[in-house]
Parts: structure tokens; sequence; C-alpha cells
């Protein structure tokens, strides 16, 4: 894999076209990056690929899935502060009810609740019938007028 990532990179680098075409060629170093566990290298060459094409959805979600990725492998390490940056980048990339909704969790074990209720209405925006973000919002928002 390793040989493979190497071979990637060095096309991207020089400026050689896969398959005649730049975009693609970054796109398959992000997901061989991602398959060997260099997220912080795969999200880099999703961004570059995004530059390339802001407009192309399919490189975006493969920026968020990575983002994602990277957010729940910090959040596994203890990194909650780290992990919502990258989970608040998917969302940006391409949103999500269920990323939504989890920031929002981690924000109200944080005890951010004011943050915490605006994604979980994010979420429930995203899918009203989300059933975990509107169990999440009723609680927060129990929380909350309790603490007030």
């Amino acid at each position: 894999m390793r040989f493979v990532c190497e071979c990637l990179a060095a096309a991207v680098t020089l400026g050689v076209t896969l398959l005649g075409h730049a975009l693609l060629g970054q796109a398959l170093l992000g997901q061989a990056l991602i398959a060997a566990g260099h997220l912080p290298a795969a999200v880099a060459e999703f961004e570059r690929a995004l530059d390339l094409r802001p407009d192309f959805n399919e490189t975006r979600a493969a920026l968020a899935e990575t983002e994602e990725r990277w957010g729940a492998s910090l959040e596994q390490a203890g990194q909650t502060a780290a992990a919502l940056d990258h989970y608040r980048h998917a969302v940006g990339m391409a949103p999500s009810a269920e990323t939504q909704n989890h920031v929002g969790v981690l924000l109200a074990k944080r005890g951010e609740l004011d943050e915490a209720i605006r994604c979980f209405q994010a979420a429930l925006a995203l899918d009203p019938k989300f059933q975990n973000a509107q169990n999440n919002l009723k609680l927060a928002l129990k929380v909350l007028g309790k603490s007030k």
C-alpha cells in the first residue's frame, strides 16, 4: 500500500494526470491514503482536489467522510476538542443529520447546552424524523431549563 501511495503522490506532484484527469488522481491518492491510515494526508489531498473543482460533490463527500473518521479516532483517544473540529468540518463539507447530532452530544457532554441544542435543531432541519436528535433535543432543553 505504501508503494501505491508513493506512486500516486509522485504522479500528482509532477502534475501527471491519472486516467486523463488530475482530479481523479488526487481522489485516488486520497482513497489510498485512507486505506493506509494516513487521514491527515488524505484530507489534504481531498482539499487539493476541491481546489481544482469546488463543485465536485463526490470529493466533498469523501472529504467529509475522512474528517469524520479522523474525528472518531481523535474522540477515541480522548481528544474531544480536536474531534469536534473535524466533525464540524465534515458537516460543513456534506451536511449530515447523524454527524450534526453527534456534535451536539459531544457538546452536551462538555456542558455546552446552548450550542448542543443548535446542533440538534440543525440535525432535525436535515432530517425531521431523526429520533435520536428529537430525543437529544428534548433532553437538552429539559436540562437547560433546570439549570437556569
